[in-house]
């Protein structure tokens, strides 16, 4: 016989009492459904909680990505201002250089016409008239990528041009050959040095014959720095005893151009066919070896292994008229 229970209900006055007898098995029903509604209430309640913290947490993201877009396109912005700006100021360097004005960086054309070189007033007023002018829509990078190589190729035609210029100039020789001690900003002529024998016919000072001079003797103190006078490579190093004693030459390739430092005392450290040299590195010591009578450089130019008057590359603030 199956268990039961009695469940006794009293009224408040007491005049009421009923008597219920309920079964095991409807406890057991009566307490799962009631773990079953609490339960169900207990999971609404957990995923409405969940369900809101996600919303906060989607509606943060939502922020974050419309201020990283807003940041983005700002981003854009500045960089296409900046792009409009180079535009500008790679159309004046490749008119400077005398480049065409085409390609990518040339769209919109230019004031000047067929123009292909300016002088400093000119240059001066289209970099300052170039904001001013009406110029196109900027072109983005961004929605443009296929536009990236052409920008590549059109800006490789400009760096190039500058680099081979600039080439040109570093081993183009321009300076006194010379560093001698002095007191001030630069060599004092007739102090620290003078121009001993000129690039001219002249009586040879031992042979006493007449003959062409082909380079300028310096005159200074024995062991005074010689240095190259422009970027290169050494291509001989030498002794002649009657000629130019211990002599360095040194090739400028892109000006086809070499210079000769003569008469040398001694070679400077690490001195050797084959090495690089820059503007103002030492290669040697003022001598008097070979056929010489003093302390003296004999400095030669040459192009296309033609002479040329040394004092014509030198800057004027080196020369002896200074």
């Amino acid at each position: 016989m199956s268990r039961s229970y009695t469940v006794i209900v009293m009224s408040s006055d007491n005049q009421n009492i009923r008597k219920y007898a309920i079964g095991r098995g409807k406890i057991l029903l009566f307490s799962f459904v009631a773990c079953l509604i609490l339960a169900t209430v207990s999971g609404a309640i957990g995923y409405g909680v969940h369900a809101r913290k996600k919303l906060v947490s989607t509606a943060e993201e939502n922020l974050k990505q419309d201020a990283e877009i807003v940041a983005q396109k700002q981003k854009i912005r500045f960089y296409e201002k900046k792009w409009e700006e180079v535009r500008d100021m790679v159309k004046v360097v490749r008119r400077v250089l005398g480049l065409e004005d085409e390609g990518l960086l040339g769209q919109g054309g230019s004031d000047l016409g067929s123009t292909t070189s300016l002088d400093d007033s000119q240059i001066q007023q289209e970099i300052t008239s170039a904001p001013k002018t009406e110029k196109k829509k900027p072109i983005s990078l961004a929605d443009n990528p296929e536009l990236i190589p052409a920008l590549k190729e059109d800006v490789g035609e400009v760096y190039h041009a500058v680099m081979e210029q600039l080439e040109k100039v570093t081993e183009t020789p321009f300076i006194l050959p010379i560093r001698p001690s002095y007191q001030g900003d630069k060599p004092k002529y007739g102090v620290d040095y003078y121009f001993s024998s000129g690039f001219k016919y002249r009586l040879h000072p031992i042979t006493r014959k007449r003959h062409f001079h082909k380079g300028l003797d310096i005159a200074t103190r024995k062991g005074t720095p010689v240095i190259s006078t422009a970027n290169g490579i050494i291509e001989k190093t030498g002794n002649a005893p009657k000629g130019f004693g211990l002599y360095i030459r040194i090739r400028h390739a892109s000006k086809d151009m070499d210079t000769l430092y003569g008469h040398l005392l001694r070679f400077a450290k690490g001195i050797k066919k084959g090495k690089e040299v820059v503007r103002g590195e030492v290669i040697g010591y003022v001598g008097s070896t070979g056929t010489s009578t003093g302390y003296h450089l004999h400095y030669g130019v040459y192009i296309k292994d033609i002479p040329q008057n040394p004092e014509h590359y030198i800057l004027p603030e080196y020369s002896e008229s200074d």
